[in-house]
């Protein structure tokens, strides 16, 4: 099993929430480049999990976006009492 951010289902949880944003316009909030093509391809690789380090001003830019949390990004089950 690979590492990887969970961006998809992040993206789903959003939809379903009623926000609407495209991939490139994501990738452009979250990744400040210069090239929207490159924002897009690191996005991409994010999702696949071919890119495991990230910047934690990104992931906060994800969950801003997305409207989620950290914890949801990285899979981490929350605690039961």
């Amino acid at each position: 099993m690979k590492n990887r951010i969970l961006i998809k289902e992040a993206v789903e949880k959003a939809r379903n929430q009623g926000i609407t944003i495209s991939k490139s316009e994501l990738a452009n909030r979250v990744f400040k480049s210069k090239n929207s093509h490159s924002s897009i391809v690191r996005l991409n690789n994010y999702e696949r999990g071919d890119s495991t380090k990230i910047d934690r001003i990104q992931i906060v830019a994800l969950c801003r976006e997305l409207d989620t949390t950290a914890d949801q990004l990285f899979g981490v089950k929350p605690k039961t009492k």
